[in-house]
């Protein structure tokens, strides 16, 4: 979990896999928390960049990646 971590999340992600971490692993951003314009943002390692660069989550976010990110879907 990565608190204001979305600014250097592509390079976490390519760091995590470079370290042999799965490539499929969840990550969720969390953008405006407790804000009434709160999103939640989807992908895995993999993907997080793609996500970013399309969908422009908005700061402050948090980060979740890995099992804690799977909790979120239930």
């Amino acid at each position: 979990i990565f608190f204001m971590g979305l600014s250097k999340l592509v390079r976490l992600a390519e760091r995590l896999v470079d370290h042999a971490i799965n490539p499929e692993t969840k990550v969720h951003i969390l953008s405006k928390v407790s804000q009434p314009d709160a999103h939640t943002f989807e992908g895995t390692l993999s993907t997080i960049a793609q996500v970013i660069e399309t969908q422009k989550p908005p700061m402050p976010a948090l980060v979740i990646i890995g099992q804690n990110a799977e909790k979120l879907r239930g």
